[in-house]
């Protein structure tokens, strides 16, 4: 009776890997693939609101129809570290009819004679499908779905503290920055072009980024309040 249950719950487990394997092949494919669009458009700006996150949570969204994306992703337990990002996204359609979003980001090196080499990078891939109220992504091998819902500007800015005058919000604080895809009113990121050129991030003179750094740190870092790049 023992080997009889031992081979039968061998066969279910080996059913259950059976069933596991089209979804982990659509997720293998979707990050190492080559473009393969979506017909269908998730370009939009979205919102959680949801109370409590977890380690690669993303929180705030805006996919522009230009290949961009701000986004703020969680980092470490419970959120500890949010982080507004930016880069170019593109989208991956499985065989499984599955459909991917892909966020770039960039590594950064010096080359034999010190100058700073920055090589493109997936940063992280998420499957995402439409829902009543806007969008739900779940991160590659894993089974977490977070839903976000679509919203705007304006409300972006009253619900984290600023004034709406027209189209354009007066955030609360003097070091506050509005950036509707990050969230709304965040804290702007540090600036210090020293701190910057001295962890190797890329200095953007006058022209800020989308998030209004004016310091891009790539790949696994961010730029600190000192407006130097610190690992994440």
């Amino acid at each position: 009776m023992r080997a009889t249950g031992l081979v039968l719950a061998i066969a279910f487990l080996a059913s259950c890997a059976a069933e596991a394997k089209p979804e982990d092949a659509s997720d293998a494919n979707a990050e190492a693939g080559a473009v393969q669009a979506s017909t269908v458009s998730f370009v939009g700006l979205y919102t959680t609101h949801a109370t409590t996150h977890q380690n690669g949570d993303v929180t705030a969204l805006d996919l522009q129809a230009a290949g961009s994306y701000v986004r703020t992703r969680c980092y470490h337990a419970s959120c500890a570290l949010p982080v507004p990002e930016t880069d170019h996204y593109d989208t991956y359609l499985s065989s499984a009819g599955k459909t991917y979003v892909r966020f770039y980001s960039f590594t950064v090196t010096r080359d034999a004679s010190g100058n700073l080499v920055t090589t493109p990078r997936v940063a992280d891939v998420f499957e995402i499908a439409k829902t009543s109220s806007g969008i739900k992504l779940r991160k590659s091998y894993s089974t977490r779905w977070v839903s976000l819902s679509r919203t705007t500007a304006t409300s972006r800015c009253t619900a984290t503290g600023g004034t709406d005058a027209g189209g354009a919000c007066t955030c609360p604080a003097a070091a506050s920055d509005f950036v509707p895809g990050a969230g709304g009113c965040i804290v702007a990121p540090g600036a210090n072009e020293t701190n910057c050129d001295a962890s190797n991030g890329l200095w953007t003179d006058d022209d800020s980024t989308l998030i209004g750094a004016y310091c891009e740190c790539g790949f696994g870092r961010y730029d600190d309040a000192s407006g130097a790049c610190a690992a994440i």
